[in-house]
């Protein structure tokens, strides 16, 4: 055997390996049921992955005529000043007279026939295995998929992996979790209509005495009707026993845009405390200003032990009051004082009624995962917790920076000092509880393996929870081309971006090559998109870059259809074709942006918020 076969070989194994463990990690099956092949195949390219594209044609006017009405309230407000949309911009249903403009005519009539056209051959680039019999078989495991109640669907908490459960089993560990009585309280009936009588009763007083404005009162309005508020949990298959994240769907409800109002007041306080990170990048700039550490210290990372349902309801309002008054300088124009944002906070926090399997329900004690302001609000709550616990040590303290509930911190002193302050930190509040991991070499934070090299100098490589199952989006899918070829590109520029040794560099590059193949990923593309990444410097990935903004620049939203590839070339061929006049030129600098819209994804397909019940042997639901 040559030496070139025998690396031929080795490659091939190797990746041959690598694509079982992602097909094999792809699905969590904790139930009973075994997918057929078929099932089994479609369900390993990924919640993410579409199997079909639109070619409903009411939904391309439905595209056309929202662009088209933009452009006439452009034209219509040409000769004023450009608008500038407030914090609080609600959607508009005003409809602008039709321009007296034969251009602008001329473009709207070409558009609605170019949207039409559904003529051109399938697009090889973008699903190079599709044939007929595959979709069919496609469609058939969805089907079947779908029609099984007796199995429940979910993503994994962390990973991305697919979560087969039995859907008895699903109910009776979700009922479990909500028997908990000091966080949920049961109830006699729905309450949402109760609460979206109170809340609008709330914001008209408010209005009417001046507190809100009359935009801040439209733009927090509750949806007609509300939506019920929904429990479901995801399952946490990194841990033992596979518990579940309680989530509770808001959208919709009386109460999730006055969350969202929140959300833009606290969302400055909360970014502005020293410990505040947005994530990976943000964190790695905060490293690479230390130099050298300490030969004594150790690197540690602390968890916040259900952070969201352990935050006591008057002691979250109350820190946050007090943030207010501290911060007053960074919050919005416009902003309600103290004592509305308390009633506000109060609406929200204690009005969280839902549903699950037609049960009522209160939660009582902290705020949910899939509130709107959670994020912020447990940011803030946070912030004092740690003052608290780091007032009497800054001293060991060299770094301490937290992603909502995560953190990191290096430590200078003793080992004896660091349990002391580790037991100390547990004992600091009633229900916040941490759990720590130290070491002197190297540790895990976020996506990144931080660790000492020998000048003592701190440096990074890329991390991958043991959930991680590479589950990039499949090439096969139904997605436009330019974004696969992106997702090559971006995720070798997180690499380069987090890892700091131009070795493990290389070593890392060469799986991710792997793994982009076995999602069906062309190599030459892979070659060119990594190659692309790798020339741009890591300091120049590290720095923050500003966002350029073209308050002119207009959208044009299309469904992505595969049988259309050249659709925006064609949009930007009329466009210059059709409108030349110097004063239309000077309103529209640029030609319309037009960005494609995806049709479902099997996540929106097979995983439901609304919990369905189980099958009988006959096929009846219980």
């Amino acid at each position: 055997m040559t030496q070139n076969t025998s690396k031929h070989l080795r490659k091939l194994t190797r990746r041959q390996t690598l694509e079982k463990n992602l097909t094999t990690g792809a699905i969590t099956n904790l139930s009973s049921y075994t997918p057929t092949p078929n099932e089994h195949k479609l369900l390993t390219k990924g919640l993410s992955y579409i199997p079909t594209y639109n070619t409903d044609t009411s939904t391309y006017k439905t595209y056309t005529k929202e662009h088209i009405n933009k452009l006439h309230i452009d034209y219509h407000f040409r000769n004023k000043p450009p608008y500038k949309p407030s914090l609080y911009h609600t959607k508009s249903d005003w409809t602008p007279p039709t321009p007296n403009n034969e251009q602008i005519t001329n473009y709207t009539h070409e558009l609605h026939k170019l949207n039409m056209v559904h003529t051109r051959p399938n697009n090889s680039r973008n699903k190079p295995d599709t044939t007929q019999d595959t979709d069919n078989d496609e469609s058939l495991a969805i089907k079947s998929l779908t029609q099984n109640k007796n199995i429940t669907i979910k993503r994994a908490d962390k990973g991305g992996s697919i979560v087969i459960m039995d859907t008895h089993k699903y109910i009776d560990q979700a009922n479990k979790h909500l028997s908990q009585t000091n966080i949920y309280k049961t109830q006699d009936k729905d309450h949402t209509k109760e609460v979206m009588d109170k809340v609008t009763s709330q914001i008209l007083q408010f209005k009417h005495t001046s507190h809100i404005t009359h935009q801040q009162a439209k733009y927090i309005e509750p949806k007609q009707p509300p939506r019920t508020p929904l429990f479901y949990f995801l399952p946490k298959i990194h841990k033992k026993g596979n518990p579940e994240r309680p989530i509770i769907s808001g959208c919709d409800s009386p109460t999730d845009k006055i969350s969202k109002f929140l959300t833009t007041i606290l969302n400055p306080i909360a970014q502005a405390q020293p410990s505040y990170i947005t994530g990976t990048k943000h964190f790695l700039q905060t490293l690479n200003s230390h130099k050298t550490i300490p030969n004594n210290a150790y690197l540690v990372t602390a968890d916040v032990t259900s952070l969201y349902t352990n935050i006591p309801h008057e002691e979250g309002i109350s820190t946050v009051m007090e943030a207010l008054n501290t911060h007053r300088e960074l919050l919005p124009p416009n902003t309600p004082n103290n004592r509305i944002i308390k009633q506000f906070l109060n609406l929200i926090l204690k009005h969280n009624y839902f549903d699950f399997m037609d049960k009522h329900y209160l939660q009582i004690q902290g705020t949910a995962m899939g509130t709107k302001m959670a994020p912020p609000y447990a940011n803030i709550f946070m912030a004092k917790i740690e003052q608290q616990i780091t007032k009497n040590h800054t001293e060991h303290i060299d770094i301490w920076k937290r992603f909502i509930d995560d953190i990191f911190f290096i430590w200078t002193g003793s080992f004896t000092q660091l349990t002391e302050f580790m037991h100390m930190a547990n004992t600091i509040h009633p229900t916040i509880k941490f759990t720590f991991e130290y070491s002197k070499n190297r540790i895990h934070f976020l996506d990144t393996t931080i660790y000492i090299n020998k000048q003592r100098q701190l440096h990074t490589t890329l991390y991958r929870k043991p959930t991680d199952k590479n589950l990039i989006l499949h090439y096969t899918s139904h997605h436009p081309y330019h974004l696969k070829r992106n997702i090559a590109y971006t995720q070798a520029l997180r690499y380069k971006r987090i890892i700091s040794n131009n070795h493990q560099l290389r070593t890392e590059l060469k799986t991710l090559t792997s793994i982009l193949l076995t999602r069906g990923y062309p190599p030459r593309m892979i070659k060119q998109q990594i190659s692309k990444a790798t020339r741009i410097p890591r300091t120049e990935l590290l720095r923050n870059r500003t966002k350029t903004h073209h308050p002119t620049l207009r959208i044009l939203k299309t469904p992505y259809n595969t049988n259309n590839p050249t659709h925006h070339h064609k949009i930007y061929k009329l466009w210059h074709n059709t409108i030349t006049e110097p004063t239309l030129k000077n309103l529209w600098p640029h030609s319309p942006k037009n960005i494609c819209i995806p049709d479902k994804k099997l996540m929106d397909l097979l995983v439901h918020t609304k919990q369905h019940k189980p099958q009988t042997q006959h096929g009846d639901t219980l």
